[in-house]
């Protein structure tokens, strides 16, 4: 019996987790008209995004601190993150 319950429970996680990576990753959220939020940029680790942050300053970020390490760099004037646009800077 206590294999047949794992197995159940395991196979209800399962279903449950793969319904959760089929909605939207903002709920009630929507595409920004462009041009993009001046002020808004994208943390990228390995040229993958891993944050976002706010340009407070014209030379400063604000964003999490576990967000940043040494191969660090922000990506400014992007409207999507699967588009290739917008201007590096490391970090």
């Amino acid at each position: 019996w206590w294999c047949h319950g794992s197995f159940l429970t395991l196979a209800l996680t399962w279903q449950i987790g793969a319904l959760s990576f089929a909605q939207p990753r903002i709920t009630g959220g929507w595409e920004c008209e462009r041009p993009p939020q001046p002020w808004q940029v994208a943390v990228y680790h390995y040229n993958k995004a891993v944050c976002g942050g706010v340009l407070v300053q014209p030379q400063w970020v604000l964003t999490a601190s576990h967000c940043i390490g040494s191969k660090s760099k922000v990506r400014l004037d992007q409207h999507s993150l699967s588009a290739d646009e917008g201007q590096y800077v490391s970090v």
